[in-house]
């Protein structure tokens, strides 16, 4: 497997007053007198992003999605119980969209997703609330068991 990179760029303009995340950030530090370190566009940062990524704004264009061969995955087999990897929801946007209760009504809460291996070899089913722990914390959440 291989590690990619997604680009999100908005389907719709968009609404009334609302203004990209960027934007806001962009101005707010113009007026902390920080502005000099956002002396750039959205287009820049994203060019400087991409530059050790041969061919990546050519298959962001074609495809929304760079796979990068080079990052393979697998190279802590043998030493971790299992890999976390963290994603998110297309409706939630850091905590732009924490208070909406009709986001919170069509999303529900948050699930650890379990492959179905592993699962069956613990004895696990979807739905069960298990731990789960590292070496900086712990926390409890419902399993959703998924080959995805």
């Amino acid at each position: 497997a291989c590690a990619c990179v997604v680009q999100r760029d908005p389907v719709v303009p968009a609404l009334y007053e609302s203004r990209p995340v960027f934007d806001v950030l962009k101005d707010v530090a113009g007026k902390l007198e920080l502005g000099e370190y956002f002396d750039f566009t959205i287009e820049e940062y994203r060019k400087q992003q991409l530059r050790e990524l041969p061919g990546a704004a050519e298959a962001f264009k074609k495809d929304g999605v760079y796979y990068n061969p080079s990052k393979v995955y697998g190279i802590y087999e043998d030493r971790n119980r299992f890999r976390m990897v963290v994603g998110r929801s297309a409706s939630v946007t850091q905590t732009s969209s924490q208070n909406n209760t009709v986001l919170h009504q069509l999303t529900g809460p948050n699930t650890l997703w379990l492959n179905t291996k592993a699962a069956h070899k613990l004895g696990i089913k979807s739905g069960d609330l298990v731990e789960v722990a590292s070496s900086v914390g712990k926390g409890e959440l419902k399993v959703e068991i998924t080959d995805g």
